[in-house]
């Protein structure tokens, strides 16, 4: 327990100093772990070959993962040790002000013991008078004031009325007619027939303002008690392993320790003010950029779940945090085995983990811009710093899409639209993001017609508006002149680019490139909002999705009794087979609106080869973002429309 005399000789200075020294720690493991990873390690991968290479790599990988885990413990530390001191401080000051009440009240005093003394109210005192103060010498205003006729003393907080013994409110005072002249008089609390028993109205205006200043001191101490046995809890939980190995159980034991110091929060770390989840990427960047760069370390430290998936703050301060969220989600899902993981979260996050260290000092800095678990699992990742590039482009892939997917094939073809693009304009900074923040629909083989997901829209209007949010954020956070921003949509993500394009606002794109299109929820692509001359489509005409259902393909057949229609596409399968209705009444016309490389449409067609696989799903996939030779025409196309040179697109006819 704090005593009164501890809390007024507290010296929180040193406490700050020791607070500081911890966050210092976390700064300079924060700083050597991305020496290793963006200076050291690249040197070693650029340079070195073979085994000697690989196990060195794999010792800078433990090292770096050892400076995360200083890092992030340390700052959870001194961010715990800063609520405390906001505890103590408030306390203190409670308890000096009481101190000053009385010495500015005459007669008033806070004795040694922690009692306060105080001149008994006369006996006709009615109506609480003004207090009287002193001058700084000590004397009184008026030379005439009368002295008072005895002395009370608090020695115990308020309480209710009782009579009973020992009643933690007393006060005592001298001059009693039943005591001898000196001698202190007992008067029990406040309106007990032994009040009568001192000179004086007990409970008189200087008796209440007694009870008032002790009662602050009583409540300061109390305060400071209770932050000291609760934060002690809490710093007791910070305990460092005895080795090196950086696991998974570490990771668990950074994410208790997370919980720990979230759960004593009670305010006192004010993680109420971090914005929520999908704020206004500008309101978000405001507010970040109003942060000391104290309070910045202290939130990334306590919160970086929180932090690291708002858009509109800077990207390194989003791959920091994210970065230590991803091995918590990963130990998480380990612990728990195959439960409640229909979607294979585990081996996606694994992969994204194993995917990130391979990349670690390469020639292109990667970020980590979002991970969470909700739905099927979240990611965007970014080859190049998005507020420093020139041209920033962000791919949405499509049908079938997984966590392990975005961490294998997808995040690869990001890289190749950053290759293609340097290739295009090696003059211009670039960043190529790949994200998928939402649930992409899993294909149905048996009865894709039938499947809402698939054939609905309602996953892609989920994506389009986080995706619309993405974009935001990039330009929020963005330093100097406004960057470039290409939108890229594949198969089911162009209908996700579509129908952000066409929320309330538009997209804050420059550009826009859809491959593999089912169809964007409109009949032109000026609907967009961005200008017809600005969206480019890639259809590949071995691409059965580009074709899918259009009437050109007819041999139809009615399927159920839903309205749907289909047919069938030589070496497609049934699952990929034309459906097309009633409604239908254009030839390019696509379950999801009109084809994006037909004339209709409006917008520019650039070259794609095929692949010679005539309408498979390999055909689908392989054809746009592979790399060179496979997509060389699609690929470098897209390079030109990202580094803003669209007019040097090779062309393709119209459908």
């Amino acid at each position: 327990m704090v005593t009164r005399q501890e809390l007024e000789d507290l010296d929180l200075g040193t406490v700050r100093t020791v607070t500081d020294g911890w966050g210092d720690l976390m700064t300079t493991a924060h700083a050597a772990g991305d020496d290793v990873d963006r200076s050291v390690m690249r040197k070693v991968t650029s340079t070195q070959q073979g085994a000697t290479a690989n196990a060195l790599t794999g010792r800078l990988s433990t090292l770096r993962d050892n400076y995360g885990y200083v890092s992030e413990e340390s700052g959870l530390i001194q961010d715990t040790m800063a609520a405390l001191v906001d505890e103590l401080d408030a306390a203190q000051r409670s308890l000096k002000q009481a101190y000053e009440t009385a010495e500015h009240l005459a007669g008033f005093r806070v004795e040694q013991d922690g009692s306060v003394s105080f001149p008994l109210d006369p006996p006709d005192a009615g109506v609480r008078p003004t207090p009287s103060r002193h001058d700084a010498d000590g004397s009184s205003p008026t030379d005439d004031e009368p002295s008072p006729p005895g002395r009370g003393r608090i020695s115990g907080p308020s309480a209710p009325r009782s009579t009973a013994p020992g009643s933690p409110a007393t006060v005592t005072g001298s001059g009693s007619p039943a005591t001898a002249p000196g001698s202190p008089a007992t008067v029990t609390a406040p309106g007990s027939p032994a009040s009568a028993s001192a000179p004086g109205d007990v409970d008189g205006p200087n008796r209440r303002t007694a009870q008032g200043i002790y009662d602050t001191i009583d409540a300061a101490v109390r305060r400071a008690t209770a932050a000291d046995e609760k934060f002690a809890g809490l710093l007791r939980k910070f305990t460092a392993q005895h080795d090196y190995a950086v696991t998974g159980a570490t990771w668990r034991d950074v994410a208790g320790d997370d919980r720990a110091a979230v759960a004593a929060d009670g305010g006192d770390l004010r993680l109420d003010a971090i914005p929520p989840a999908k704020t206004d990427p500008l309101k978000a960047a405001e507010w970040w950029k109003g942060l000391t760069p104290a309070e910045q370390q202290e939130y990334l430290a306590l919160a970086p779940d929180r932090i690291g998936r708002l858009d509109g703050l800077p990207a390194q301060v989003r791959d920091e945090a994210n970065r230590v969220c991803l091995p918590m989600l990963i130990a998480k899902y380990q612990a728990g085995g195959d439960r409640n993981d229909e979607f294979g979260k585990l081996s996606g996050f694994t992969a994204i983990q194993a995917r990130l260290n391979n990349e670690m000092g390469g020639a292109v800095p990667v970020y980590l811009l979002d991970v969470g678990d909700e739905g099927q699992g979240r990611a965007t990742i970014s080859f190049g710093d998005p507020d420093t590039a020139r041209n920033v482009s962000a791919f949405v892939p499509g049908t079938g899409t997984r966590l392990s997917d975005l961490a294998g094939g997808d995040l690869q073809r990001a890289k190749n639209v950053w290759m293609a693009a340097n290739k295009a304009d090696p003059t211009q900074s670039l960043a190529s993001v790949v994200t998928l923040d939402y649930d992409a629909p899993q294909v149905n083989t048996t009865d894709i017609l039938n499947d809402p997901a698939v054939m609905g829209t309602g996953r892609a209007d989920q994506g389009a508006v986080n995706y619309d949010h993405l974009l935001g954020g990039i330009r929020a956070a963005h330093q100097g002149s406004a960057p470039h921003v290409t939108a890229i949509g594949h198969s089911y993500g162009t209908l996700v680019v579509g129908k952000a394009a066409t929320r309330p606002g538009g997209i804050p794109a420059d550009d826009m490139v859809l491959v593999g299109s089912p169809g964007v929820g409109v009949q032109h692509a000026a609907q967009l909002g961005i200008g017809a001359k600005h969206v480019y489509v890639g259809a590949a005409d071995d691409d059965p999705i580009t074709r899918l259902p259009s009437k050109l393909e007819g041999a139809s057949i009615l399927r159920t009794p839903v309205d749907l229609l289909t047919g069938n596409i030589p070496g497609a399968g049934a699952d990929v087979g034309t459906a097309v209705g009633a409604y239908l009444t254009h030839p390019h016309q696509l379950w999801f609106g009109q084809d994006p490389a037909s004339s209709g449409f409006g917008a520019q067609r650039f070259a794609v080869a095929p692949q010679g696989d005539v309408f498979t799903a390999q055909a689908h996939s392989h054809n746009y973002l592979e790399a060179e030779p496979m997509s060389q025409k699609s690929l470098g196309n897209i390079g030109k429309i990202v580094t803003g040179h669209g007019d040097q697109i090779t062309r393709q006819a119209y459908r």
